[in-house]
């Protein structure tokens, strides 16, 4: 089934469907812009011939089911009509080849409707335990379990625009020391924005979300705006609009009322070497002066870090990162990383051992920084392992030995237990 995944790569590629070869950052995270395929692949999913899967990946060097060929080559047909002669006959090949699969997914061969799959879904379901034990504090520590569903749709537009979407609804339980609040369940639409190519860039307008690779100030913020990307060994991305009330923050009085712009770059030095950065000022839109640090209306936070692969299974990661506030405006995370899972492999893993300190001016929105210590920073060393036990399925523990960084001190042993199912 490869040799047939790389003749309808080339025959995807020979069409002329796609975006320019200098689009934005890679839709797939495990294809490295210098892999041999790079441009072949963004090409494609800029033209929606190919989707991935929910958690971001493109999962190349997997074995193809018959029915996922299927889709390709029903994809194909319907955009044969720019095809040379001797592409057509290839198609013509590939359909005969699939024609059961093709029935079944509805297509009829003989003439295949325009707008043939124009839609289609993905997400995860995420269920997690998290526990604290907390010591030099008049809280012994909490526990909550949160359950989180995420559904994303996607649409195309014409051969080089789409919209994308996201719904996700939370249903959490109250925290033993009632420091969170029981979600309501309801759905929001988290995300909503059109995404395409325009001279040499890839355009993205609506809400979407904003992360940063060093992960020290944005982790999944949502931002109302617009946003620019290009690059492929050096990727950039420039953005700016409005940090989503309904986002998280672990600074100021929480009303999050904040206008944003920064940009992030990655360079792929080499197969092996990864360096990125990122720079991003916020402004709080009341002009209150209570939002940020120090009671400033406006807050500047840069990181910058590489990641280094030094042997086969091995990665080391470090970022470092500082926030313009007046005191406790560091932050830094050091990581070494054995193995990868592969979520179409059943039984692999990774483990990572690794040094955080974020201090107490040096977070904007962070997944690590927990709820009873935030506002005091935090430091210490963690673990954080994963398992896949089943396709498509991953198992994930972590554990901290932390302690605040300003104030009385508070130690935090913390643990985390969760499972991630992706469709």
């Amino acid at each position: 089934m490869k040799k047939r995944l790389v003749t309808a790569l080339a025959l995807m590629f020979g069409l002329g469907i796609g975006a320019t070869a200098f689009a934005a950052a890679n839709p797939f995270v495990d294809v490295p812009a210098k892999h041999w395929a790079y441009d072949a692949v963004n090409k494609l999913a800029k033209a929606g011939i190919v989707d991935g899967y929910g958690d971001g990946t493109f999962r190349g060097d997997r074995t193809m089911t018959r029915y996922e060929m299927a889709q390709i080559v029903a994809k194909a047909m319907a955009r044969s009509d720019k095809a040379d002669a001797e592409t057509k006959a290839t198609i013509d090949k590939l359909a005969t080849e699939f024609s059961a699969e093709i029935e079944n997914l509805g297509v009829r061969v003989a003439k295949l409707e325009k707008k043939s799959d124009n839609v289609r879904f993905d997400g995860n379901l995420r269920v997690r335990y998290n526990n604290q034990k907390l010591s030099g504090a008049s809280e012994a520590g909490a526990s909550d379990r949160l359950i989180r569903m995420r559904l994303a749709a996607h649409a195309a537009v014409n051969e080089d625009w789409n919209v994308h979407a996201m719904f996700e609804t939370n249903m959490n339980d109250v925290n033993s020391d009632n420091s969170l609040t029981a979600n309501d369940s309801k759905v929001y639409l988290n995300t909503a924005y059109a995404e395409g190519p325009i001279g040499g860039t890839t355009v993205s307008v609506g809400k979407f979300i904003q992360t940063e690779t060093g992960d020290l100030f944005l982790d999944e913020t949502f931002v109302k705006g617009i946003r620019f990307g290009f690059g492929n060994q050096l990727k950039a991305q420039v953005f700016y609009g409005s940090i989503d009330p309904n986002s998280y923050s672990y600074i100021g009085t929480g009303t999050n009322t904040s206008t944003a712009y920064g940009t992030s770059l990655n360079w792929a030095a080499n197969k092996n070497l990864n360096v990125f950065g990122s720079y991003t000022h916020f402004k709080d839109r009341n002009n209150d002066n209570t939002a940020f640090f120090g009671n400033k209306d406006n807050m500047n936070a840069w990181d910058i870090g590489a990641a280094y692969k030094f042997a086969p299974d091995w990665k080391v990661t470090a970022v470092y990162g500082a926030t313009n506030a007046d005191t406790q405006n560091k932050a830094f995370k050091g990581e070494f990383q054995y193995k990868a899972i592969d979520l179409n492999k059943v039984g692999t893993w990774q483990a990572a051992l690794g040094y955080w300190k974020h201090e107490a001016n040096a977070t904007y929105d962070s997944g690590f920084v927990t709820d009873s210590i935030k506002g005091q920073g935090m430091k210490g060393w963690y673990f954080d392992g994963a398992y896949v036990p089943a396709k498509n399925i991953k198992l994930r523990a972590i554990y901290g030995d932390l302690k605040t960084t300003v104030g009385n001190e508070i130690k935090d042993k913390y643990t985390r237990l969760q499972a991630e199912f992706f469709f």
